[in-house]
């Protein structure tokens, strides 16, 4: 099976745990925060696509002229 494996490839070892990542989960608050965040940015994106989609109903286009 190791054979099998090209040489210089950043494989684990079988039975060696992967080291610990430097980087800790969010908090229950910090997971909140993010939500919250989140959802803002949602409102104001949908708003921002009424308002262009209400604006584009209201011009006509320039072949529709006579």
């Amino acid at each position: 099976m190791t054979e099998s494996r090209k040489a210089g490839g950043n494989f684990l070892p079988v039975g060696v745990s992967a080291p610990a990542r430097p980087i800790r989960a969010k908090s229950a608050e910090g997971t909140k925060a993010l939500e919250a965040e989140l959802m803002g940015a949602r409102g104001r994106n949908e708003a921002q696509g009424r308002s262009a989609e209400s604006a584009g109903r209201a011009t006509r286009p320039a072949s529709a002229t006579p």
